[in-house]
């Protein structure tokens, strides 16, 4: 496995965000929006993360609020399938290219 499962899941994040085939294939896969897809943290500091093709630092803390948000809070709204499906689709894509081309 390219990266240790184990330990500070934020720097494992930082890793695969700064690979330069995340990095292109998050190009390749994830289209621009006309308006941002935007993910809140649900700890209350009402921070969020964006999606975006040009960010993959951004992209992946998105990618990660969303499995964060649906797994350990539970806190869900009518949109929640739709957003998960999608960042799932787009990670199963990107993830897969990469292993390949590893």
């Amino acid at each position: 496995m390219k990266y240790y499962l184990g330990g500070n899941s934020k720097k494992k994040r930082l890793k695969i965000a700064d690979d330069p085939l995340f990095k292109k294939y998050l190009k390749k896969y994830v289209k621009k929006q006309s308006s941002p897809l935007r993910v809140y943290t649900s700890d209350r500091n009402f921070k969020f993360f964006e999606l975006d093709s040009d960010n993959p630092i951004e992209s992946i803390e998105y990618y990660y609020t969303i499995r964060s948000n649906s797994v350990h809070r539970g806190k869900s709204i009518n949109w929640d399938y739709d957003r998960l499906k999608s960042a799932l689709t787009d990670l199963q894509k990107i993830f897969k290219n990469m292993l390949e081309e590893s």
